[in-house]
Protein backbone atom coordinates (compact mmCIF):
# COMPACT_ATOMS: atom_id res chain seq x y z
CA UNK A 1 0.00 0.00 0.00
CA UNK A 2 1.17 3.31 -0.78
CA UNK A 3 0.13 6.41 1.29
CA UNK A 4 -1.17 9.31 -1.41
CA UNK A 5 -2.86 11.82 1.34
CA UNK A 6 -2.58 12.28 4.77
CA UNK A 7 -5.20 14.66 6.61
CA UNK A 8 -4.24 14.47 9.98
CA UNK A 9 -0.12 15.19 9.42
CA UNK A 10 0.14 17.75 11.96
CA UNK A 11 -1.99 15.67 14.77
CA UNK A 12 -1.14 11.94 14.47
CA UNK A 13 -3.06 8.91 16.33
CA UNK A 14 -1.30 7.71 18.96
CA UNK A 15 -2.87 4.12 18.25
CA UNK A 16 -6.08 2.59 15.99
CA UNK A 17 -8.63 4.08 17.81
CA UNK A 18 -9.02 7.21 15.92
CA UNK A 19 -12.10 7.79 13.65
CA UNK A 20 -13.25 9.33 10.00
CA UNK A 21 -16.78 10.18 10.39
CA UNK A 22 -19.28 13.28 9.10
CA UNK A 23 -19.83 15.58 11.74
CA UNK A 24 -22.90 17.67 12.64
CA UNK A 25 -21.70 20.48 9.91
CA UNK A 26 -21.50 18.62 7.12
CA UNK A 27 -17.33 18.09 7.29
CA UNK A 28 -15.33 14.81 7.43
CA UNK A 29 -13.18 15.15 10.70
CA UNK A 30 -10.46 12.96 12.01
CA UNK A 31 -11.35 12.32 15.87
CA UNK A 32 -9.39 10.20 18.55
CA UNK A 33 -10.48 7.97 21.21
CA UNK A 34 -11.17 11.32 23.47
CA UNK A 35 -13.67 12.99 20.55
CA UNK A 36 -10.95 15.23 20.32
CA UNK A 37 -11.10 16.38 16.54
CA UNK A 38 -7.54 15.99 15.37
CA UNK A 39 -8.62 17.77 11.67
CA UNK A 40 -11.77 19.18 9.60
CA UNK A 41 -12.44 19.44 6.10
CA UNK A 42 -13.25 22.97 7.33
CA UNK A 43 -16.06 24.01 4.54
CA UNK A 44 -18.34 26.39 5.31
CA UNK A 45 -21.64 24.45 4.27
CA UNK A 46 -25.19 24.52 4.87
CA UNK A 47 -25.26 21.28 3.95
CA UNK A 48 -25.72 18.63 6.76
CA UNK A 49 -26.10 15.51 4.79
CA UNK A 50 -23.22 15.40 3.02
CA UNK A 51 -21.35 12.23 1.92
CA UNK A 52 -17.62 10.68 1.77
CA UNK A 53 -16.40 8.85 -1.04
CA UNK A 54 -13.03 7.43 -2.24
CA UNK A 55 -12.80 7.35 -5.62
CA UNK A 56 -10.98 4.92 -7.67
CA UNK A 57 -8.01 6.98 -8.14
CA UNK A 58 -7.51 8.16 -5.01
CA UNK A 59 -9.42 11.44 -4.45
CA UNK A 60 -11.46 11.90 -1.22
CA UNK A 61 -14.52 13.64 -1.64
CA UNK A 62 -17.54 15.50 0.03
CA UNK A 63 -20.23 15.48 -1.66
CA UNK A 64 -23.99 17.43 -1.52
CA UNK A 65 -26.08 14.41 -2.67
CA UNK A 66 -28.84 17.46 -2.84
CA UNK A 67 -27.67 18.79 -5.64
CA UNK A 68 -26.08 15.87 -8.20
CA UNK A 69 -23.43 14.90 -5.97
CA UNK A 70 -21.56 17.83 -6.50
CA UNK A 71 -18.02 18.24 -5.02
CA UNK A 72 -18.16 20.15 -1.66
CA UNK A 73 -14.76 19.63 -0.98
CA UNK A 74 -11.47 17.15 -2.46
CA UNK A 75 -8.40 16.07 -1.06
CA UNK A 76 -6.79 16.74 -4.46
CA UNK A 77 -6.60 19.95 -3.63
CA UNK A 78 -5.37 19.73 -0.28
CA UNK A 79 -1.99 17.77 -0.76
CA UNK A 80 0.20 16.26 1.45
CA UNK A 81 3.39 14.76 0.79
CA UNK A 82 2.28 13.31 -2.73
CA UNK A 83 0.72 14.25 -6.10
CA UNK A 84 -0.78 11.79 -8.42
CA UNK A 85 -2.55 12.50 -12.00
CA UNK A 86 -5.42 14.65 -11.22
CA UNK A 87 -3.88 16.33 -8.54
CA UNK A 88 -4.35 20.00 -8.26
CA UNK A 89 -1.42 22.32 -8.10
CA UNK A 90 -2.00 26.58 -8.21
CA UNK A 91 -1.89 29.80 -6.72
CA UNK A 92 -5.29 32.29 -7.63
CA UNK A 93 -3.09 35.36 -6.45
CA UNK A 94 -6.97 37.14 -6.37
CA UNK A 95 -7.94 35.29 -3.79
CA UNK A 96 -4.79 34.28 -1.71
CA UNK A 97 -5.51 30.76 -1.74
CA UNK A 98 -2.04 28.81 -2.15
CA UNK A 99 -2.39 24.66 -3.53
CA UNK A 100 1.06 23.19 -2.53
CA UNK A 101 2.47 19.98 -1.48
CA UNK A 102 4.72 19.77 1.30
CA UNK A 103 7.11 16.84 1.84
CA UNK A 104 7.13 14.40 5.25
CA UNK A 105 9.93 15.15 7.79
CA UNK A 106 11.02 11.46 7.30
CA UNK A 107 8.74 8.23 6.17
CA UNK A 108 7.39 7.60 9.30
CA UNK A 109 6.95 11.53 10.70
CA UNK A 110 3.91 13.43 8.77
CA UNK A 111 4.27 16.59 10.38
CA UNK A 112 5.52 19.38 7.93
CA UNK A 113 8.95 19.11 6.20
CA UNK A 114 11.57 21.48 4.49
CA UNK A 115 10.67 21.42 1.31
CA UNK A 116 7.61 22.43 -0.81
CA UNK A 117 6.17 21.91 -4.08
CA UNK A 118 3.89 24.91 -6.46
CA UNK A 119 2.87 27.65 -8.46
CA UNK A 120 4.05 31.41 -8.65
CA UNK A 121 2.05 33.01 -10.98
CA UNK A 122 4.20 35.63 -10.81
CA UNK A 123 5.04 37.75 -14.34
CA UNK A 124 6.14 34.08 -15.30
CA UNK A 125 4.17 31.49 -14.42
CA UNK A 126 6.27 28.56 -12.98
CA UNK A 127 6.20 25.79 -10.85
CA UNK A 128 8.60 25.73 -8.20
CA UNK A 129 10.46 23.70 -5.17
CA UNK A 130 11.47 25.38 -2.17
CA UNK A 131 13.54 24.45 0.47
CA UNK A 132 11.90 26.62 3.66
CA UNK A 133 11.39 30.04 1.92
CA UNK A 134 14.26 29.81 -0.70
CA UNK A 135 14.08 28.50 -4.03
CA UNK A 136 15.36 25.01 -4.46
CA UNK A 137 14.19 24.46 -8.24
CA UNK A 138 11.92 26.03 -10.48
CA UNK A 139 10.63 24.57 -14.09
CA UNK A 140 10.84 27.47 -16.38
CA UNK A 141 7.97 29.43 -17.93
CA UNK A 142 4.45 27.34 -17.52
CA UNK A 143 2.27 27.73 -20.44
CA UNK A 144 -0.15 25.00 -19.60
Amino acid sequence: MIVIWVANGEKPLRDSSGVVKISGDGNVVVMNDEEEILWSSNVSTSQVNSVALLQNFGNFILVDPLNNMSTIWQSFEHPSDSTIPRTRISENIRIGEKVEATSWRSPWDTNFGNFSLGMNSGVIPQVYIWRGRRCYWKSGQWNG
